[in-house]
């Protein structure tokens, strides 16, 4: 069989589709799928067009069948489906995700498996050969999309000198804020009150009678009203330089994503 897109002649009857139960075959096979490329490839078959075609084809088959009788089939894999992603790296410029490299790079993984499975068989694989020597995993690309990102796809402190510097800072200054904020919530000696967030930077929830208790900002109140979330003069400093250390992390994971889209850009 063959993909009926790459099919010009087939010199099949439309009636002879039913008879053989085609469809029904197809169906049964494609539910076996492991991706929805997979999936649809296998809908797509057609009977060949050519003895000589079927023929190449059951080398391959029996290739396949041959590998797993024999207890070393490939390896099993469920490669994503990057259509989505392949069609956004077509434009010059465009900059993935971290979650949509690192499917790129999952597929890049499974590509390595497989051509190292086929490298390591000592069986005559004359089907399966010219398929499995077509394929690149790229592996200079892999190991960067695998040292840059985490499997969610966040960016690591790893992926560069400048980010990891940033985010030592980062934890840096939280932990000294938050050793303030919570001095600063001893001396209060208010149960109700506690230390949080509000748009980013630290802040101390007082009840609203006790305003006069610690000077700052207001940074906004409770549902209710019966709080208010004031940032401590002593920690407006400390917030600020937080915001601007989070601004520079930002642009540094935005380059960073840019760089390896990019690259990856070159191979699609």
């Amino acid at each position: 069989m063959e993909a009926l897109d790459a099919v010009t002649d087939q010199g099949v009857p439309d009636h002879a589709y039913p008879a053989l139960e085609l469809p029904t075959v197809l169906e049964a096979i494609a539910g076996r799928s492991h991706s929805v490329p997979g999936r649809e490839l296998v809908a797509r078959l057609q009977p060949h067009a050519t003895i000589e075609n079927a023929r190449a084809s059951q080398d391959l088959y029996r290739d396949l069948l041959a590998c797993a009788e024999s207890g070393d089939a490939p390896p099993a894999s469920a490669p994503p489906d990057l259509r989505p992603e392949l069609e956004r790296l077509s434009l010059a410029g465009a900059t993935l995700r971290g979650e949509e490299l690192w499917r790129i790079g999952t597929l890049l993984i499974q590509t390595r498996a497989i051509v190292t499975w086929h490298g390591r068989t000592r069986r005559e694989t004359p089907g399966l050969t010219p398929l499995v020597q077509a394929l690149d995993p790229l592996e200079s690309l892999q190991r960067e999309l695998a040292r840059a990102l985490e499997p969610t796809g966040e960016v690591r402190d790893e992926a560069s000198p400048a980010l990891a510097k940033i985010r030592r800072s980062i934890r840096t200054l939280r932990d000294r804020l938050a050793a303030r904020m919570e001095s600063i919530l001893r001396s209060l000696a208010t149960p109700e009150s506690f230390v949080t967030l509000r748009e980013d930077r630290y802040v101390i929830a007082i009840p609203s009678g006790n305003r006069r208790a610690l000077p700052g900002t207001i940074m906004g109140h409770s549902g209710s009203g019966a709080s208010l979330f004031v940032e401590p003069r002593e920690a407006a400093e400390g917030n600020s330089e937080l915001a601007e250390l989070a601004l520079d992390e930002a642009r540094e994971v935005e380059r960073i994503l840019r760089e390896l889209s990019s690259r990856a850009h070159a191979h699609a």
